[in-house]
């Protein structure tokens, strides 16, 4: 079974969190920068919260909704927060209702449009969501951590993503359909062809431009740039340093410990000998 988590870091520690968030040197002005740099900082502090405390009294409630379908779990996070795995039987947890016994509940959404298959569970009390069972579905996140989960889940008419795929360099961007007033479309492009749709650029190249289980190893992000609206000007983001993206992940531990959130135990040791130029109580200027 599949739930939606959609914890942020803002529900934690605003103030803290707003006092990481100074990570732009006076000169760094690329807003996408900060926020990809923001969402590892705010997904550190969520998962750290998520894996550390009963999931029932994070979400104020034992009696929780989930779906069968891992699709569905990750439409309901629109692109931010996680998704979580759970086996009721192996975690001791109780059904409440399924679609076996309330039939209602495997038809359409009203709202959504969608077959749901929702099946509503009671957890333990003191149920924790292992490490394990947790998937990242933050856009920002993933991109600014290079992961090529990210290109699935780009769904913004501002922003695209270029990526190497099969031995091809292809970019992706988001257009509404019908001169603008229909549906966001995914669309394509390579070797300076006009963007086309998933099965147009398969029938062009030979291959499908849309990562697979199987092809999203091989498939590595080149760079993520923003769109003007109405202009075919692009921006194009620097990528975040490994480096720095270990200390947005450390510093924020430390500010969770700090503040109680979280138990001492959870820094590595390779959190503890990372140097942080600053207390965890000033903000941190980053000059990559």
């Amino acid at each position: 079974m599949w739930g939606s988590i959609g914890i942020t870091a803002t529900n934690i520690l605003a103030s803290d969190i707003e006092l990481l968030s100074h990570v732009s040197s006076a000169s760094r002005t690329d807003s996408v920068y900060e926020n990809m740099a923001l969402s590892i900082i705010q997904r550190e502090a969520a998962f750290q919260l998520l894996t550390s405390r009963p999931l029932g009294s994070l979400s104020e409630s034992t009696i929780l909704s989930f779906t069968a379908q891992k699709k569905m779990a990750e439409y309901f996070t629109n692109n931010i927060g996680f998704v979580v795995s759970v086996d009721p039987a192996a975690y001791g947890f109780s059904i409440v209702s399924s679609p076996a016994a309330e039939p209602f509940l495997e038809e359409k959404n009203p709202v959504s449009l969608k077959n749901e298959a929702v099946t509503i569970l009671k957890l333990p009390d003191e149920f924790v969501v292992p490490e394990s069972n947790i998937f990242d579905c933050d856009f920002d996140y993933l991109a600014a951590t290079n992961d090529s989960r990210a290109i699935n889940l780009l769904s913004s008419s501002y922003r695209g993503i270029t990526y190497n795929i099969a031995g091809k360099e292809v970019t992706k961007t988001m257009s509404f359909s019908n001169k603008g007033r229909g549906k966001l479309l995914a669309l394509y492009s390579a070797d300076g062809k006009d963007p086309m749709t998933g099965r147009e650029f398969l029938g062009e190249f030979g291959f499908s431009p849309v990562p697979t289980p199987k092809t999203i190893q091989d498939t590595s992000i080149v760079s993520i740039f923003k769109r003007q609206s109405h202009s075919t000007k692009t921006e194009h983001c620097e990528r975040i340093p490994e480096d720095l993206i270990d200390r947005l992940k450390t510093l924020t531990k430390k500010v969770l410990i700090e503040r109680g959130v979280i138990p001492e135990c959870v820094l590595s040791e390779h959190d503890q000998s990372l140097n942080i130029q600053c207390s965890v109580n000033e903000e941190l200027s980053v000059n990559p």
